[in-house]
């Protein structure tokens, strides 16, 4: 069935070259002026070709959308801004179909539909007719050899590729050539793990056209096409960017002329869902050669069968798992055990066998267990008594966590921290060696707390300084002579564990606006948090918080009042 569609596609192509093309009263110059021509064969890039191939007998096929602006316009020499654009805008569908005729040959047929024309009217002084409608663009025949064939998966590929065009495309549209045209390319590509990188180079044989007019002229000929492709994957064979260069000059005529040099870009998104393919690109040409559109966009909905692989899928091991499932790539295995081997046959694989030499029960990870507790006898701490899995069968006699083995006070219940003995006041100094069990203390002081500095007095709401932090004037900077009594102030806090949180607060007396006093404040009172938290406060213990001249606590109207009213203070949040 899919051998008869092809030799159908191609009977059909075949028939419509053969016929003459419609013919007007006055007809403009044969010449094709898009130059986008995506490739009909599966797994290449847009218009860039790869060394990949589909497989014998494997049918491909779907359409390109591409919109075209600006791509052909006369440029007179001696007026440059007077441009006519004799195609201004096109639309064009490109129906392909492909066949592979073997693992390393793939054969297809483009039917280009120019749904959309439009040009600027040429006026009285020019022999152009103006290009408006739709019509048939010409045929393309395309072949494709691969050295490496099918087989390639990843790695280095080389192809040679031609096509043919045949001249369907009625002559006043700028969509097709007046006879027949050839072009041969090199490919040379690079691909793994869904990377691939393409470059092609060929040449295209074509009949010379010569345009003279009032507007400008323009001659074309034998062309030298380069280009690159690049394909990012994204999710291997499912999501992949793609980009493309294609750079063309003329060989013939005026080779290497501005107006006979074309670089066009591409870049877009390509999704793959099985074998539908989903395409979306956007780009445009960067000189001003014949047939460069100044912008251009295509859409692809097609079909691969099967999905092109790009050393997405490979098995290393020849167990019959892909690499990307398999759990051991590079040790043939079973599929039931994701690719990996069960030397003692327990029904556990090797990869989660403790005892992969020994036959287990897969419940103990393949191991045995002598006393029946649940436990491999391996890791059984205590292998002939019973114990839970989560003390490594080992008893705990007082309930803590901690099994008897590493509870250094097995009959009395503590943190694991503490070697399993309790600790009432939480200082990290256990009970029975705390001189002081119920108030929080230092180790160094066998558990005690140190006395308090004395320019500083812990209360329940706060911690009270006896002195003043000092700042620079309308500044956040501390002065040195304050730097002792702060340090004073990050001596309690270290000492003193219990205390949770600390809000250190910045106040100031009426002078200036409440905005600048609000941000003045704030701004001390995270100076002085940032000197507590560099003296080994920990961060998290501490806030600032700046309340400005809102919180005044004597007569701002007073000298007297206005130095107390500038205060820094340490509230106990927790």
């Amino acid at each position: 069935m899919k051998t008869h569609l092809a030799g159908a596609l191609l009977a059909a192509a075949v028939l419509v070259a053969s016929l003459p093309p419609p013919s007007l009263a006055r007809d403009n110059p044969q010449l094709n002026t898009n130059f986008f021509r995506p490739s009909v064969h599966p797994g290449d890039i847009l218009a860039i070709q790869t060394a990949t191939q589909p497989g014998h007998l494997k049918v491909g096929g779907g359409a390109f959308l591409t919109w075209n602006h600006k791509p052909q316009a006369l440029w007179p020499k001696d007026d440059p801004s007077n441009v006519l654009w004799v195609v201004r805008t096109q639309v064009i569908a490109d129906l392909y179909f492909s066949l592979g005729l073997s693992d390393y040959i793939d054969v297809g047929l483009d039917i280009p539909v120019f749904l959309y024309s439009a040009g600027d009217n040429p006026g009285g002084a020019s022999s152009l007719t103006q290009v408006d409608g739709t019509s048939l663009g010409d045929l393309r025949l395309a072949g494709k050899l691969s050295f490496f064939g099918r087989n390639r998966k990843a790695g280095f590929g080389m192809a040679i590729a031609g096509d043919l065009t045949f001249p369907t495309a009625r002559p006043r549209d700028f969509n097709g050539d007046r006879l027949v045209t050839a072009t041969m390319t090199l490919v040379l590509d690079y691909a793994k793990r869904g990377w691939n990188v393409a470059l092609n180079a060929g040449y295209r044989l074509r009949p010379n056209v010569n345009i003279q007019t009032t507007n400008g002229s323009l001659e074309v000929g034998d062309e030298l096409l380069i280009g690159a492709g690049l394909v990012i994957p994204f999710l291997c064979g499912k999501v992949e960017a793609i980009g493309t260069m294609e750079y063309r000059a003329a060989v013939e005529k005026n080779p290497f002329d501005k107006y006979s040099q074309s670089l066009d870009l591409l870049g877009g998104l390509r999704g793959r869902i099985g074998g539908l393919v989903l395409m979306a690109a956007a780009g445009g040409g960067t000189l001003r050669g014949y047939g460069s559109a100044a912008y251009r966009v295509t859409f692809q909905v097609g079909y691969e069968t099967p999905a092109i692989d790009r050393g997405c899928i490979t098995d290393r091991d020849g167990d019959g798992v892909p690499d990307a499932s398999d759990h051991c790539p590079d040790t043939p295995g079973l599929i039931q055990f994701d690719g990996c081997p069960d030397t003692d046959r327990d029904g556990v694989p090797d990869t989660k066998d403790r005892c992969p030499d020994e036959p287990g029960m897969p419940a103990l990870e393949g191991c045995p267990d002598a006393d029946r507790d649940g436990i491999p006898d391996r890791d059984d701490e205590c292998p002939g008594v019973p114990g839970p899995k989560k003390f490594r069968g080992c008893p705990d006699t007082d309930g803590d966590g901690i099994p008897d083995t590493e509870d250094q006070c097995p009959k009395e219940a503590g943190p694991k921290a503490l070697g399993g003995c309790p600790d009432t006041d939480g200082d990290g100094v256990i009970d029975k060696l705390d001189k002081c069990p119920t108030v929080p203390g230092r180790k160094d002081l066998d558990g005690c707390p140190p006395p308090e500095p004395k320019r500083v007095k812990v209360t329940q709401e706060k911690i009270e300084i006896l002195e003043i932090v000092y700042f620079e004037t309308g500044k956040s900077i501390i002065k040195p002579v304050s730097f002792p009594l702060l340090d004073d102030v990050a001596q309690v806090l270290l000492d003193r564990p219990d205390i949770a949180k600390v809000r250190v607060e910045g106040h100031t007396d009426n002078v200036g606006s409440k905005k600048r006093n609000m941000v003045l404040s704030q701004a001390r009172a995270e100076s002085v948090q940032d000197y507590l938290v560099a003296k080994g406060v920990p961060p998290e213990r501490l806030v600032a918080q700046g309340f400005g001249d809102t919180q005044a606590v004597a007569d701002n109207r007073k000298p007297e009042g206005r130095a107390k009213n500038r205060r820094v203070e340490f509230m106990i949040v927790k």
